[in-house]
């Protein structure tokens, strides 16, 4: 999906903080509307407006889309469901590190640069127009967005927009943690994508969005 204003193009892939954005920049005073349905491509043109594509450092996206699974029956990757399917058919109830570490392995040796797919599949669905196009790191919207939606002229209430809390906290009793070997894993398949948007000089880390 994308969210939209009459000055900017949001292209929010799934995991990237869709729910703390929009209620974001419903604080703010920001007339904005979704283009595409919920987890879908955007469908509309930019045309002359500034596309912004919001992006997540691999490692934690798969984390992320890992623990929505058992949370939430809605299957959005079927390359990562039938992982995860297999491992719950095995009687696997709740995500741990031992287990998550086994699905960023299957990931990244079945599905090479996976995340960077998704991501690259949002900025190539819209009809290219003048506009800039830009990108930003889901881990500092809080941070960044305020400073791009001012460049495109948008008039939003910056002290409502940067006071909006976290949300969507993971339910589970436990996070599986990112171990060295996660971080090797992922690096080497989506070496690129940590690349292109500036992950192998920056920290990643918690984010608005929750998990």
């Amino acid at each position: 999906m994308a969210i939209a204003t009459e000055r900017i193009v949001i292209l929010i892939p799934p995991k990237t903080g869709s729910a703390w954005l929009r209620t974001a920049l419903n604080n703010a005073n920001v007339e904005w509307w979704q283009d595409g349905e919920e987890h879908g491509l955007p469908v509309s043109p930019v045309k002359n407006r500034t596309a912004c594509l919001v992006v997540r450092h691999p490692a934690t996206w798969l984390r992320s889309y890992y623990c929505y699974r058992f949370t939430d029956p809605v299957r959005l990757y079927p390359e990562l469901d039938e992982i995860i399917d297999l491992q719950q058919a095995d009687g696997l109830k709740l995500p741990t590190t031992k287990t998550f570490e086994r699905f960023v392995f299957d990931v990244t040796t079945l599905h090479t640069g996976f995340v960077g797919k998704v991501f690259g599949r949002y900025n190539e669905s819209h009809e290219k127009g003048p506009g800039n196009q830009i990108s930003i790191r889901s881990e500092t919207l809080r941070d960044n967005m305020p400073s791009i939606l001012n460049n495109v002229g948008e008039p939003f209430d910056q002290a409502a927009f940067v006071g909006t809390p976290r949300m969507n906290e993971c339910s589970l009793a436990a996070m599986p943690r990112i171990t060295p070997a996660i971080e090797n894993r992922v690096a080497e398949a989506e070496g690129e994508t940590i690349s292109c948007y500036g992950y192998d000089t920056a920290v990643y880390g918690p984010y608005e969005g929750g998990q």
